[in-house]
């Protein structure tokens, strides 16, 4: 938790949690941290290592993306926006901040741009109906990835067909609405927002499944993630391969775990008990695991942690193009 949390965690209203789709609820998600991108090369330096074409981003425009090692393994998957000129922000998991920051700063000696976070920062999220938010109901934007820009608050539109938003805000700015916000709306619980995340097909990396994904198999090309048009950046010789080249075995899939949250990486098997797949992240019985594509399609799939538990496959919100040559297998 970044010290954004020590004067903003506590609501400054009592209402309860209401049970109505469309109520509002605003979700302090102190389980994600802010990093700053800034300088005259931070494009140059972005564009050569993370898959998405970074000249597409813009203060209107946001986008997902992923950091790669040489040999196309995830170390970070990220919201990634333009604050202003030369400065862009990246929301990803608290957990893994620290260790892609050191990552990042390894590759940018040679580039004059600096790499932060951002403890005067914090990221909010909103669900419900945003149009009956007074504060900001003209600002709220209304497409996938879009976002409204202005000094210290970007608010953006997660994909997906969920009525939310995040708000990422500095302590100029939470000072300023965030009281307004708390008598809109109910407390909502970081656990809720991880649910509507899971809903809505969006992965994640933490610290226990580092190095473990290439971006495909988070379904990544299907969420305007990966640019098979830009440059080289670091990984982009694997990620390539696999979509003109290779066959992709494995990818995410939605699955109901029942009241079981498993921790990322935990093992799916199926009914011999041999491993098929592991948990990318989950949040009241709602799950996202990657699983080898044969055995996702009808067979009995289970927790190794908790083999009574049969999981059932849902269908994402989302359409995936298979990845599918027959030239190689990778």
């Amino acid at each position: 938790m970044t010290s954004f949390w020590n004067a903003f965690a506590k609501p400054a209203n009592t209402l309860a949690p209401q049970e109505s789709d469309g109520a509002l609820h605003l979700h302090r998600l102190t389980n994600v941290a802010l990093l700053e991108i800034k300088g005259p090369d931070a494009v140059k330096f972005m564009q050569g290592q993370f898959t998405c074409d970074i000249q597409e981003i813009t203060i209107s425009h946001s986008s997902l993306a992923a950091c790669c090692t040489p040999k196309g393994r995830m170390v970070a998957l990220f919201r990634i926006a333009q604050a202003k000129p030369d400065c862009y922000l990246l929301r990803l998991p608290v957990e893994v901040a620290q260790s892609f920051l050191a990552h990042l700063n390894k590759y940018k000696v040679f580039y004059k741009c600096t790499v932060t976070l951002l403890e005067d920062w914090g990221v909010i999220g909103l669900s419900g109906d945003l149009d009956s938010l007074p504060s900001l109901s003209s600002a709220v934007p209304t497409s996938a990835d879009s976002c409204q820009t202005s000094d210290g608050l970007l608010l953006i539109r997660p994909p997906g067909n969920l009525s939310r938003m995040e708000c990422w805000l500095d302590s100029a700015q939470a000072s300023k609405l965030l009281p307004d916000l708390d008598n809109q709306c109910a407390a909502g619980a970081v656990e809720d927002w991880e649910r509507l995340e899971v809903l809505s097909g969006l992965g994640e990396v933490y610290p226990q499944t580092l190095d473990e994904f290439i971006p495909q198999m988070l379904n990544l090309q299907a969420l305007g993630a990966i640019s098979f048009k830009k440059g080289c950046y670091t990984g982009q010789e694997i990620v390539a391969r696999m979509q003109y080249l290779g066959t992709l075995k494995k990818r995410m899939f939605l699955l109901s775990s029942e009241t079981i949250t498993p921790a990322p990486g935990s093992a799916i098997i199926d009914e011999t008990g041999a491993r098929i797949g592991s948990v990318v992240r989950s949040a009241q019985g709602q799950t996202l695991a990657v699983l080898d594509k044969s055995a996702a399609d009808g067979k009995v799939l289970r927790l190794e942690e908790s083999p009574t538990t049969a999981l059932q496959v849902l269908e994402l919100p989302y359409a995936i193009e298979e990845v599918s040559n027959t030239k190689k297998k990778l």
